[in-house]
């Protein structure tokens, strides 16, 4: 006699049913973290490879800390101008990654501020239909929630397809020992 049941060796064992309704909420998450999430971030990012640019400078760079001691978030802040038609524009945006230029590493804050130190001259990427809008590092950047929006989806899908398996196992099997 065969059993297609796993055996259970500690931890909680969910069967096909629940295989499958985890797997499918593991995508559901990743792909809210991965598309929602990141969707003006994207768009923006792709629109923004094409913009006119004009010359800007720095006008101030740093970096502050925020949080707990034993959990630090350090953040670049850099503000730039730039004149568009005779009309001087200010923005503080660097790239269009939707979790911004924090980072737990102050090592990261530090790269950000020594590319873009007060008083650097530097190209921006401006919105033509609105030039308030700008960048100084046009295109799509890939932040933290897509990635781990991606892990949710590959991890979710390789539970789904476990849970689908096992279904059709156990499905095989109560049809063998019928017959």
């Amino acid at each position: 006699m065969t059993t297609t049941e796993p055996i259970k060796e500690g931890g909680v064992m969910l069967g096909p049913i629940g295989s499958i309704v985890v797997g499918v909420l593991a995508i559901a998450v990743g792909c809210f973290l991965a598309v929602v999430f990141n969707y003006a971030a994207f768009t923006q990012g792709f629109v923004s490879e094409s913009w006119p640019t004009v010359e800007g400078k720095i006008t101030s760079s740093s970096i502050s800390e925020s949080g707990p001691r034993d959990h630090l978030t350090f953040r670049a802040h850099v503000s730039y101008q730039y004149e568009v038609n005779e009309t001087v524009h200010r923005s503080d945006r660097v790239d269009f990654n939707p979790t911004g230029m924090s980072s737990s590493k102050r090592v990261h804050a530090q790269e950000i501020t020594r590319k873009y130190p007060a008083g650097k001259q530097v190209t921006i990427a401006y919105d033509p239909e609105d030039p308030n809008i700008s960048v100084l590092e046009p295109g799509v950047k890939l932040g933290a929630a897509f990635m781990i929006g991606l892990v949710c989806i590959v991890t979710g899908g390789l539970i789904l397809l476990s849970g689908i398996i096992s279904a059709v196992r156990k499905k095989t099997s109560r049809l063998g020992e019928s017959s």
